[in-house]
C-alpha cells in the first residue's frame, strides 16, 4: 500500500523517546507497506463515526491512521499514548 506522513506524526516521533517504541513503529509502517489490503495488518481496528479512520495498538500507544483518495493511500497522522490520542485524532 502506499504511505504518506504527516508532520503531526513526524512530531510524535521526534517527542518519543522509548527506542523499543520507534523500532515498533518502523515495524509497523514497514508492514503497512507490504500489506495488500488491511485486513494483513495486526492490531488495526477501524474508528467508529463517520470516516476512514483507524488506529493501531503498539502497547500503551496508539498510532491513527487515515484512509484517504480512490487509491486508499495511508496518512499516518498521530502516535500518542493512548490517554491522549483521542483527543487529537481523528
Amino acid at each position: 500500500m502506499k504511505v504518506r506522513f504527516k508532520a503531526s506524526f513526524a512530531r510524535d516521533l521526534r517527542a518519543l523517546n522509548d527506542k523499543t517504541l520507534l523500532k515498533r513503529i518502523k515495524i509497523l509502517i514497514a508492514n503497512m507497506e507490504a500489506a495488500q489490503s488491511l485486513a494483513e495488518v495486526p492490531n488495526l481496528k477501524k474508528l467508529q463515526g463517520g470516516g476512514a479512520y483507524y488506529r493501531a495498538r503498539i502497547g500503551d500507544y496508539r498510532v491513527g491512521l487515515a484512509i484517504e483518495g480512490e487509491d486508499e493511500e495511508v496518512v499516518f497522522v498521530r502516535a500518542l499514548h493512548r490517554r491522549e490520542v483521542y483527543r487529537y485524532f481523528p
